[in-house]
């Protein structure tokens, strides 16, 4: 992969057109937990996730078969427990042009990229794919759909309204700290990928143009 950003790396944003040429975003900082104590709150949707001391549990990975709507129906070919971690991503927004910018959105999805040899693979299930074409199952999905790779469900600041993830102004020079969580399957937690577009389910030209995050855990 011809642009892949390491933490702290500068990223220019060039998805959204020419009034973010001078904004760039990086990754400051990665941390896992195992309960959500750090979190200013919880996303409604996890809360089935999350005991009631604070621990995170584990979410039900669901492998689907897809029928044709006609002679067979979709069903659920099996179905395992996965012990789910907190990822706390923190990154910083950069005017790095000399005029104000405004009314920016800020967003991020996680992505579980797969290398084998000199292919990247979105995830797991589209290698398995290129190798067999004969698999059980055409996705995994956790039940819920809240939880695993995929567009964050957990930011601050949150300024909640219509529009609760809009820097109203950044000026020139001007820095803006924005964290993002995921809750993410433990064993998936080495491949994890921050991207600044929106696409977390197949690879996109502008966000390759942009350059993928590595999210190297230290361990």
């Amino acid at each position: 992969m011809e642009n892949l950003n390491q933490i702290n790396d500068d990223v220019q944003l060039i998805e959204y057109g020419d009034d973010t040429a001078k904004l760039s975003a990086k990754v400051t900082n990665v941390q896992i937990f195992d309960d959500t104590s750090y979190l200013e709150y919880i996303p409604e949707v996890w809360k089935s996730f999350i005991n009631e001391d604070g621990s995170i549990g584990s979410g039900e990975l669901q492998y689907i078969k897809y029928g044709d709507g006609i002679n067979t129906l979709t069903d659920i070919v099996k179905s395992e427990y996965k012990h789910l971690k907190l990822v706390y991503v923190t990154t910083e927004y950069t005017n790095k042009g000399d005029e104000s910018i405004y009314n920016t959105l800020y967003y991020a999805t996680l992505l579980n990229l797969k290398h084998y040899g000199d292919k990247w693979y979105i995830n797991q299930l589209y290698y398995d794919k290129s190798q067999n074409n004969d698999l059980e199952y055409d996705e995994t999905i956790f039940k819920g759909l809240c939880v695993g790779f995929g567009g964050s469900q957990y930011y601050t600041p949150n300024f909640g309204g219509m529009m609760p993830n809009t820097i109203d102004e950044l000026r020139p020079g001007e820095v803006f700290e924005v964290n993002y969580a995921w809750l993410i399957p433990e064993n998936e937690i080495d491949d994890m990928y921050l991207n600044f577009g929106e696409v977390a389910y197949e690879f996109n030209e502008n966000d390759l143009n942009m350059g993928y995050v590595y999210l190297n855990i230290e361990k």
